[in-house]
């Protein structure tokens, strides 16, 4: 099941893996274990990579989940 946008919110954006570990202080396998949705990063991750990366926080969460 796909929780997160985070490795697509990256391309568009033209940011490196290695850039947002760095600016968050984890390590490249947290983010790439991110982005691959094998781990989940904290709600408080989520803010932080929104405002480094200038998306909405919405934009990073999706569910796949029909209502």
């Amino acid at each position: 099941m796909k929780y997160n946008r985070l490795k697509e919110c990256l391309v568009e954006k033209e940011i490196s893996q290695k850039w947002l570990s760095e600016k968050l202080s984890v390590s490249t396998v947290t983010v790439n274990m991110w982005c691959k949705n094998k781990s989940q990063p904290s709600i408080k991750k989520i803010f932080e990579i929104s405002k480094l990366i200038d998306v909405d926080t919405r934009e990073l969460i999706q569910s796949n989940i029909e209502v």
